[in-house]
């Protein structure tokens, strides 16, 4: 087979199928976006903020729901 029919058949395969970087990066993406809404879904659940709750309240719900999102976990290290 000649390089040009070689490449034709590269092309078409890749038109017809895509790659397979695009169908692993698809799914990582997707893979992702699961986990940050599952992990806000737990945090949701957690922290139900209900009417009678001060603003200050909701305010630290709030930072503590950030703090859960961004680094996974607002347990306190002990120094000792």
């Amino acid at each position: 087979m000649d390089p040009i029919s070689r490449v034709m058949c590269d092309v078409a395969g890749l038109l017809a199928r895509g790659s397979d970087a695009a169908r692993m990066e698809t799914r990582r993406m997707a893979a992702e976006r699961e986990r940050r809404s599952a992990a806000h879904a737990t945090v949701v659940a957690e922290q139900p903020i209900t009417t009678g709750t001060s603003a200050g309240e909701r305010g630290l719900a709030a930072l503590r729901s950030a703090a859960i999102i961004a680094f996974g976990s607002t347990e306190l290290r002990s120094n000792g």
